[in-house]
Parts: structure tokens; C-alpha cells; sequence
């Protein structure tokens, strides 16, 4: 068995070697993701949410890392085989053999204002 705090760590040490910065930022926005991979300002960045469990990071790590050529980077032989899972499953997704259960958020969901907040007029700027 795998402690996920462990393996957290280590993915984390694997996506530092591969020239990822992995960060672990309070998500102001509702997601249904535990975070991933963007590119600011011309670097790649690991975005995690830290409301997110040890186990939830875990996968998001194990997620992004599949994307990218770990054969050469030394790890254990259990992180090897989450990264590895984790390739797998995007292969799957990929060919379309099988669906996610949850379909992805759409960016109009997460641009629809809250119920309980209004759209405000800009501000104008006093001269």
C-alpha cells in the first residue's frame, strides 16, 4: 500500500525535475477538478487545489505527468505504476473505449454568476 502523502511528494519531486513548478492554491472558483497542468507566462505550472484531498492531488499529479517522457527519471516502482495507470487511462479516453462518468465542466458554467451575486456596473474612473 501506498501512502498518499508519499506519493504526493514524490510526484511532486518528478514534476520538478521535468521544469514543472507545482503550486497548491486555494481555487476560488467552483471545480470539479483537483487541479492540472497550465502554462503562465510562457512556464508550465501544476496547479493543485489545496481544498482537494491527499489522494485527489495524487491523481491530478499522476495525471499531468502521463503526458510527458518519464523513462529516463528514477522513482519507485509504485509511482512508476500510477503514472503509468494514469497513461493508460488517457490512452482510453483518447480512443473513445470508454467515457468518463462525469462529463468535464464547460467553461459557460463556470462564467454563469452565482445565484446570490449580481452584475455590477463598471466603475468609472474619476478624473
Amino acid at each position: 500500500m501506498v501512502d498518499p502523502a508519499r506519493l504526493v511528494d514524490e510526484l511532486s519531486h518528478i514534476a520538478r525535475k521535468l521544469g514543472i513548478e507545482v503550486r497548491v492554491e486555494h481555487m476560488r472558483l467552483p471545480t470539479h477538478s483537483s487541479g492540472g497542468l497550465c502554462r503562465l507566462k510562457g512556464r508550465q505550472v501544476l496547479l493543485l487545489d489545496s481544498k482537494s484531498s491527499v489522494i485527489d492531488r495524487a491523481g491530478a499529479l499522476a495525471e499531468a505527468l502521463a503526458r510527458f517522457d518519464i523513462s529516463a527519471i528514477e522513482m519507485s516502482d509504485d509511482t512508476r505504476v500510477v503514472i503509468e495507470n494514469a497513461h493508460a487511462r488517457q490512452a482510453r479516453l483518447a480512443s473513445g473505449a470508454a467515457t468518463p462518468s462525469t462529463p468535464p465542466p464547460t467553461v459557460h458554467t463556470l462564467l454563469r454568476p452565482k445565484p446570490s451575486l449580481r452584475r455590477c456596473a463598471p466603475r468609472r474612473r474619476s478624473s
